[in-house]
């Protein structure tokens, strides 16, 4: 993350375009308890790299993250859930939205499936694609201020469970840190004392 500043500033953002990070949450696949052990991250990654291709989005670097989710009112059933952080640049962020918006649909587990915020380059940001802190994610709804007669939708953050934070970590040693990472347009060169980008 720290040898990754200076290509996010000089191959990413390109002239006439602004920082971004992306993060997608993919309805499919929903990953049940206890079977994490059998999801396949490069057949993930390779879905997601299609999307990011339909979706004209040729540069960036980022990673996999994974939350437990559930519903408090046990309306559906709880999931681990895999889902991407990208930083990458656009010249049109409402036409990049409504593009994203057709490859990942809302749906009742997932009703907000991406988020494209402004992208500041300092080290914070760039580590969030592979922060090491793995939250258990609960949805529940409650009645809105401006309406008292409608009901909106709102998600807290907790920590995992003990038998949660065992099979996630257990998944994160089998498949290594390297598959977690997503590139675009960039080419590592990992040598003993650094990494180093190059335009791919």
């Amino acid at each position: 993350m720290r040898q990754s500043r200076k290509p996010i500033q000089d191959i990413i953002a390109r002239e006439g375009k602004e920082l971004i990070g992306i993060c997608i949450i993919p309805s499919s696949p929903l990953v049940r308890p206890s079977q994490l052990k059998n999801f396949s991250i490069a057949n993930f990654q390779r879905r997601i790299k299609a999307a990011l291709d339909a979706a004209n989005i040729n540069s960036g670097i980022g990673g996999i993250d994974f939350s437990f989710n559930e519903d408090r009112d046990q309306q559906w059933q709880p999931f681990v859930c895999p889902h991407i952080y990208l930083i990458t640049s656009t010249d049109d962020r409402e036409k990049l939205h409504q593009a994203l918006e057709t490859i990942f649909p809302e749906t009742d587990e997932v009703p907000r499936p991406k988020h494209l915020p402004l992208f500041q380059n300092n080290a914070y940001r760039r580590s969030y694609s592979l922060k090491m802190i793995f939250k258990r994610r609960i949805s529940y709804y409650k009645m809105r201020k401006d309406n008292p007669t409608k009901k909106s939708r709102n998600t807290s953050n907790d920590d995992l469970r003990v038998d949660q934070r065992i099979e996630l970590y257990r998944y994160l040693h089998q498949i290594g840190l390297a598959a977690r990472v997503i590139f675009r347009g960039l080419k590592p060169k990992i040598t003993s004392s650094k990494v180093r980008f190059r335009k791919a």
